[in-house]
């Protein structure tokens, strides 16, 4: 296809100088691949599909309705971002499935809307260290905790995050287990009302114990 240009927009001949450079090309990369394949035993060997073969089961979703799942739970967080009521959300779903790249999608929206001043997001993962979490959130918020104690530092963040009219946006992405807001140094349920907090985790029980309002993501 590369090789390939149009004529007069009417039929598509070979450029043979393209032809003779991918060839000279295919011919290094398959000597390579010989010695590779002569020095190691692999037990597979595998390649890329030509585009276009790629043949999807029927039980997966077409790209067009991920697009439209993710569009429509995208669209559903923002609402429920514009309601003073919600103050903790949770997106849940299985792993691989999109959830870190919608709450990125999702900060980038709220930023452009101003619905929010300011939007801090960190990773939490499997084996969370929450000073690093707290940094994390720390540094996007031009926050410097410098204390070596845990209570000190959250009452730092806290402070911080109660102490100005700001609207400030939390994202905590891949929750594993239960978050202790309190040691963490962020306030929930209501206690500063210029903040929200969401979550991403493929544990919905675990969202729920937090009380987050859910939404699914399929």
């Amino acid at each position: 296809e590369n090789a390939k240009v149009n004529c007069l927009n009417i039929v598509r001949l070979p450029n043979l100088k393209s032809c003779y450079l991918l060839g000279r090309r295919a011919v290094k990369r398959t000597s390579v691949v010989e010695k590779l394949l002569g020095e190691e035993q692999f037990d597979q060997v595998g390649s890329i599909a030509p585009l276009g073969k790629m043949r999807f089961s029927e039980s997966t979703p077409s790209l067009e309705e991920g697009l439209v799942s993710r569009m429509s739970t995208k669209k559903e967080v923002m609402e429920a971002l514009k309601q003073e009521k919600t103050s903790l959300m949770a997106i849940c779903g299985m792993g691989g499935i999109g959830k870190t790249t919608l709450v990125k999608q999702i900060a980038d929206q709220v930023k452009f809307e101003k619905l929010f001043d300011e939007v801090a997001m960190a990773t939490v993962s499997q084996s969370p260290d929450m000073r690093n979490v707290q940094n994390q959130l720390a540094e996007q918020l031009g926050l410097t905790i410098s204390e070596q104690t845990d209570l000190p530092r959250a009452e730092r963040l806290y402070t911080r995050l109660i102490g100005h009219d700001k609207r400030t946006l939390v994202i905590l992405d891949d929750i594993w287990k239960e978050v202790d807001f309190k040691s963490l140094g962020i306030p929930v349920k209501g206690e500063c009302k210029s903040l929200k907090v969401i979550l991403t985790s493929r544990l919905f029980d675990v969202c729920s114990i937090m009380g987050a309002e859910i939404v699914v993501v399929n």
